[in-house]
């Protein structure tokens, strides 16, 4: 049975708010505008919807969005079936995007950015967190190399192991990222993350402090090699 790498949703959430809270402490969350592209589950829309004036979660698929709706009971959420790359809001609409496990999903991921920039407002900021293609595992499926083959190889070798459809995830490399999202002013939250993940419920190993340092020197030093993004991307007010 093949494994998937992502971390439980609930501690996704947990990170989102915790990276968003450090880097808003000049304005109040609660007189936030949210936007959660591809929200999935809706788990951390939910979790934010407690936080912030409102949080608008938007995925393509109809199934997920639906479930979400009817598990929700929240006043400052709504859901929303829309296409990612093709926002129905006007300029300047959102103070925070969250945008997590997005782009390599989709067939263009270069109108994604454009996008981004166009509903962010000015001093706006967008936390992303996708996949990078220089990690080895791929996280969807957990099998080695598997991205790095060519699709119609990346799919027979998920027939091998009883997965059925196209391998059809695109990851970047980091600087392929950084390229992508040029627009935009860049913090990585990496060492962050990696130095206080009690702050978004990272199970006990991890809290050692010897693990925890030698993660966090790793993240510094080998920075464009880490398994997944983590990158707040602020829209200067001055644009």
């Amino acid at each position: 049975m093949i494994r998937r790498q992502f971390a439980p949703r609930c501690q996704k959430a947990l990170k989102v708010h915790f990276v968003i809270s450090e880097f808003v402490q000049g304005a109040n969350l609660n007189q936030l505008w949210c936007l959660d592209l591809g929200c999935g589950d809706g788990e951390i829309a939910r979790y934010l919807a407690n936080s912030l004036r409102k949080v608008i979660a938007l995925d393509y698929l109809f199934a997920p969005i639906h479930q979400a709706h009817e598990r929700s009971r929240v006043s400052a959420l709504a859901f929303l079936q829309a296409d990612g790359v093709r926002l129905p809001f006007p300029d300047n609409s959102f103070d925070v995007i969250v945008c997590t496990q997005v782009y390599e999903h989709l067939t263009q991921a270069e109108n994604l950015p454009e996008e981004v920039w166009r509903v962010l407002k000015p001093g706006g900021l967008c936390f992303f967190s996708g996949p990078n293609k220089l990690w080895p595992i791929e996280p969807h499926y957990g099998l080695p190399f598997l991205h790095w083959l060519p699709p119609k190889v990346a799919s027979l070798y998920l027939h091998i192991f009883g997965e059925k459809g196209q391998f059809e995830i695109r990851p970047l490399t980091y600087w392929r990222l950084r390229c992508l999202w040029r627009r935009f002013r860049i913090y990585d939250c990496t060492v962050l993350l990696f130095s206080r993940p009690e702050q978004f419920g990272i199970p006990l190993p991890l809290r050692r402090r010897f693990l925890k340092n030698v993660l966090v020197s790793f993240s510094r030093v080998f920075f464009f090699l880490v398994p997944n993004i983590n990158w707040i991307l602020l829209k200067p007010d001055d644009e």
